[in-house]
């Protein structure tokens, strides 16, 4: 990014993407605008304690994986959202046009 001179980005992970994504939310916070997390796998114990530093404190997501272990990170993220859809790991492929449009939402109503 910094090469290309692109100060802050929405990023979007999927899988093991999703999880490169948090991590590098994570390092670089004042480099991520929004966080879209897509079937990440990710344990919930040790996100809670390293996204409630202050730095990330108005941190933004929206998830679209599993339920429970995604409520609970939700719940540990100020003003995230979960967005839950009907499908599997490849929701984005078989519900394009209902991730999409969620996704599309996320970013526009936090402009």
């Amino acid at each position: 990014m910094d090469e290309k001179g692109i100060r802050e980005a929405d990023i979007l992970g999927f899988s093991d993407g999703g999880n490169v994504a948090l991590l590098f939310a994570l390092k670089h916070p004042g480099m991520v605008r929004r966080l879209i997390l897509n079937g990440a796998d990710l344990f919930p114990g040790g996100v809670k304690r390293s996204v409630q530093i202050p730095i990330i404190i108005g941190y933004k997501m929206v998830s679209f994986f599993s339920l429970f272990d995604k409520k609970v990170i939700a719940r540990s993220i100020p003003d995230s959202k979960l967005s839950i859809l009907e499908g599997d790991h490849f929701i984005a492929a078989k519900n394009w046009e209902a991730f999409n449009r969620s996704v599309d939402t996320f970013l526009t109503e936090r402009e």
